[in-house]
């Protein structure tokens, strides 16, 4: 069975062309298209979407997409089984938008058997780092170990960091928030007690005046309680996070709030933060897409989903290999 893409408005590539993979020529492009940067978004032979990128050019593109994508459907006869995969990049790198309800609509259509899902995962690793196959239901955080002139990080960091990004929970209250799980197989016998951990951005006031980075992460305190995790019949890690019962870590602290634990000492990352408390300083805190700033992350203007799973830090040049399953974002697989 031939999978036919419309690859739309990759440099090299015109908006609306269709190739086929079972053709040499065919083939040779979508090596190509790769190569450059396309992400494969789709299923077969269910035409059940897996995820789908789309511009930040505004709602006029979005209609384009969307009849391209009906016109291709409707020439080829995909709704007799053929996958289509779409794939959009972003007018300015990082700037993902929402995906508009005029394309969301349309793929329902094309969903035979099954319901769309529209689902975007971003590689924003840092340095000589990166995520392997992203959109499978087994993505891999790799870092490498080579050195790196400042300038990746928002901060003076010269590591090395893994970075995937999970665009869910935009705009999300944090008080609705009921948490996240994801599961983690160290494939290079990493130093023990570094392994993957989440990073979320929050809006601390609703309004994009401040954002806080709030951490879960496997390695910390016990007595932070900073999530749960166990260890699998397969040597896999499977670490979760409720905000009705455990706590976050915050990046640099935030102002006015009182830690539920506090291990003392200067560093960020021995106190804990009950998110009830959060919400009852700053009530308006929501999840957001966002160039944080923070000093950690990829340098801005480039901006992040608000759920991000990592290995290696801004000061890491060692070897790391993790590979990933089962993430979900408030109870749902991402």
């Amino acid at each position: 069975m031939s999978a036919q893409m419309l690859l739309v408005a990759l440099p090299g590539f015109p908006a609306g062309e269709v190739v086929d993979d079972a053709t040499p020529s065919g083939s040779a492009k979508l090596t190509r298209y790769l190569d450059s940067g396309g992400v494969i978004v789709a299923s077969s032979p269910a035409l059940t979407l897996l995820a789908l990128k789309l511009t930040g050019q505004g709602p006029g593109v979005a209609s384009v997409l969307a009849a391209a994508l009906a016109a291709q459907v409707a020439a080829s006869g995909a709704g007799g089984g053929d996958a289509a995969l779409v794939t959009y990049t972003p007018a300015v790198p990082g700037d993902w938008a929402p995906v508009p309800a005029d394309v969301a609509a349309a793929l329902d259509q094309l969903a035979v058997g099954g319901v769309a899902t529209l689902l975007t995962r971003v590689d924003c690793s840092v340095n000589a780092a990166r995520v392997e196959q992203p959109y499978s239901a087994t993505p891999f955080l790799h870092c490498q170990n080579g050195g790196n002139a400042a300038g990746g990080f928002n901060g003076a960091g010269v590591g090395n960091k893994s970075i995937l990004g999970f665009d869910v929970g935009d705009g999300e209250p944090l008080g609705v928030w009921t948490g996240i799980e994801w599961t983690w197989l160290d494939l290079a016998a990493s130093t023990p007690g570094l392994g993957v951990y989440a990073n979320l951005i929050v809006d601390q006031n609703g309004d994009g005046s401040l954002y806080k980075v709030f951490v879960v992460d496997p390695a910390s305190n016990v007595a932070l309680n900073n999530g749960t995790t166990v260890t699998n019949g397969d040597g896999s890690k499977t670490t979760t996070f409720d905000p009705s019962t455990e706590y976050v870590l915050v990046v640099n602290d935030i102002v006015g709030v009182v830690p539920a634990v506090d291990l003392g000492g200067p560093f960020w990352g021995n106190r804990s933060y009950r998110v009830s408390d959060i919400l009852a300083t700053y009530p308006a805190a929501t999840f957001k897409y966002a160039a944080s700033a923070d000093a950690g992350l990829p340098k801005s203007p480039t901006k992040t989903p608000a759920y991000l799973l990592m290995t290696g830090d801004s000061t890491n040049n060692r070897v790391r290999a993790f590979r990933l399953s089962g993430v979900q974002f408030d109870g749902v697989g991402v």
